[in-house]
């Protein structure tokens, strides 16, 4: 008998984002980067900061969000090499990194150790099912919610965002409509190879409709942008839960 496809695609996201975003066009396995010693660990950590914190890559939502989410409780959803959620610590967030792969935990647990950094660690045993000892002020999702078709998406956010309390924020980013249009792929499997490499298994497109779609009635768009590459590399979602 065949495995049930959702089990199917758990196991292929584990294998995987055991490769990591890093630096701006670099992705690296965790289990390679624990190799490194503290010394070459913290330069490596540095240049993925240095190429992807600037003003058009990571560092306009970190300014932005940085007063706004100080002493707020935050969970960093599918964090890499932890350059979001190290940077809200720093700032004074109550950082939570939720990852799916043991080893990437274990790596972020290193540098924030390394860094002099305060969080916490949640290891995703269940796509459908969170235990979260408190509720969170805010999801970063950055990347971390296109990387399976939509339903399977669908059915993963209904139990993570019961988690985020009301009047808390949701913030995604993803890949726009017209970045899948421009690579003329024919389906999220192959716009996934295409995106994140020949390992990836899939990579979906989002755009407003689609991510009030994902996310509910219980939660408002508030905006939306296209930034990056010919404004169609990336596009960023902000969210709140209202019930």
């Amino acid at each position: 008998m065949s495995e049930p496809p959702s089990t199917s695609m758990i196991e292929q996201l584990r294998e995987k984002w055991r490769e990591i975003p890093a630096t701006r066009q670099e992705r690296q396995f965790s289990t390679d980067l624990l190799t490194l010693s503290n010394e070459a660990l913290l330069e490596y950590w540095e240049e993925c900061r240095r190429q992807t914190c600037t003003p058009e890559v990571r560092g306009w939502y970190q300014d932005l969000y940085r007063d706004r989410f100080r002493g707020k409780r935050l969970a960093d959803v599918g964090p890499g090499v932890g350059l979001d959620g190290i940077w809200f610590a720093q700032h004074g967030a109550d950082v939570t990194f939720v990852d799916i792969v043991p080893d990437n935990l274990t790596l972020l647990r290193r540098l924030c150790e390394l860094k002099g950094v305060s969080a916490d660690y949640y290891y995703v045993d269940d796509f459908f099912h969170y235990e979260f000892a408190e509720p969170f002020d805010v999801f970063l999702c950055v990347g971390s919610l296109i990387n399976a078709p939509f339903d399977f998406t669908r059915r993963q956010v209904e139990a993570l965002m019961a988690h985020v309390r009301v009047g808390g924020t949701v913030l995604m980013l993803g890949y726009p409509k017209q970045r899948f249009d421009a690579l003329g792929a024919s389906d999220g499997a192959e716009f996934g190879k295409m995106t994140d490499g020949p390992r990836t298994p899939w990579a979906e497109w989002y755009d407003d409709d689609k991510v009030r779609a994902l996310f509910g009635a219980r939660f408002r768009l508030e905006w939306s942008r296209n930034l990056g590459h010919q404004g169609i590399e990336f596009n960023w979602f902000e969210l709140t839960r209202m019930a």
